[in-house]
């Protein structure tokens, strides 16, 4: 329909064009008779090159509007090509997140789980611009690598960096020196956590089947690695549909506002979340993952990462378990650790590069009570 259009309007400007100046021939007859033979000459001659000049036009025209950038063109497409389907995501809005979506993975040459198997495996959720803790975290309990004769390995989980592309860059870098950084591309952000741990288990559900155990630990928080092996060996530990950590059984709701944790009852109308385990540090077996992900097509993710991943264990109808000792899992401690309860320690939060610092000094030179 398009290239008939064109050569009907093509059709159209022609006759309008002629009409008008047959009038202006009659109009120069009538004032002055004498110069007949000079009208009828220039008609003669310009008819045909304007008519000439109006189609040499209107062919290149049409031969642009032809060409393969206006065919991609989503405002000047070719109408007998049919139209590529687009995804149609809808807003998430404030509550929930944008997951699922067709995130890639644009950085991961990372060899673990490819050729190499690990017991344990240690998956650190970081800011992209955050070098000074993955640093920190390669040179105290990250560097761990045989433990209780089973190999541990660790690695590092980051979105796309708000910044310029000389962060892309220093990332880049990193991972070429390291081999340890896996990087998605959704925007890296605090209300993103839930994105970030979805597309971590995607990594883990498609490379890391052999793995016996993962623990998801937050960048500021030390970790004691041996009394986590110890406790994964342990024959009273559950193989599968096993998570752990510091549990909330009971966690309320919050239906205040100013909270930034604030969910309104239209999105969450029970008083209380579904048991989990506090996200700064949680060991999952590894058949959850893709029991977790396969739950999430069915529930609406929500931004509070750890709750929203309880929600997908109730789904499942499997409840998360309390370690051995309440005091295995330490968030905001009141007072600095003792070598009694270092010895004891799985894993805490830390205020400061250097209180983690001293804590893993304490660990390596041995605690006991």
């Amino acid at each position: 329909m398009g290239l008939k259009a064109t050569y009907a309007d093509l059709h159209h400007s022609v006759s309008a064009f002629t009409g008008h100046l047959w009038l202006f021939i009659i109009k120069v007859l009538m004032d002055n008779r004498k110069r007949l033979k000079e009208v009828f000459a220039f008609a003669l001659v310009m008819v045909p090159v304007m008519v000439f000049v109006i189609y040499f036009n209107a062919e290149r025209q049409t031969k642009h509007w032809r060409s393969p950038v206006y065919r991609k063109s989503k405002l000047h497409h070719d109408p007998w090509e049919a139209p590529s389907p687009e995804p149609h995501w809808e807003d998430p809005g404030p509550y929930h997140v944008a997951y699922p979506r067709n995130y890639k993975f644009i950085t991961d040459d990372t060899q673990t789980c490819k050729n190499t198997t690990p017991f344990l495996l240690l998956m650190i959720p970081v800011s992209p611009s955050d070098l000074k803790a993955r640093s920190l975290i390669r040179r105290t309990w990250g560097k761990e690598k045989m433990v209780l004769d089973k190999l541990v390995e660790t690695v590092f989980v980051v979105g796309l960096s708000g910044e310029n592309g000389a962060q892309q860059e220093r990332l880049k870098q990193e991972s070429l020196q390291y081999h340890d950084l896996i990087q998605s591309n959704f925007q890296d952000s605090y209300r993103n956590l839930t994105i970030k741990t979805m597309v971590m288990l995607e990594w883990l559900s498609k490379y890391c089947s052999k793995v016996s155990y993962i623990l998801k630990i937050d960048s500021d928080v030390l970790l004691h690695v041996k009394n986590l092996v110890e406790l994964l060996l342990n024959p009273n530990t559950p193989k599968q549909n096993y998570m752990t950590g510091l549990v909330w059984w009971h966690s309320p709701v919050l239906r205040s506002r100013f909270n930034k944790f604030y969910m309104p009852i239209s999105v969450f109308p029970e008083p209380e979340y579904p048991p989990y385990p506090l996200g700064f540090a949680y060991v999952m077996s590894m058949d959850l993952p893709p029991k977790i992900l396969n739950a999430s097509l069915q529930i609406k993710p929500i931004f509070i990462e750890d709750a929203y991943l309880g929600m997908c264990l109730k789904h499942l109808g499997i409840s998360p378990t309390n370690p051995p000792d309440e005091t295995m899992f330490l968030v905001n401690p009141r007072h600095l650790l003792s070598s009694c309860s270092l010895s004891k320690l799985i894993a805490t939060t830390t205020t400061s590069v250097s209180q983690m610092n001293w804590y893993y000094v304490m660990i390596k030179k041995g605690v006991r009570c």
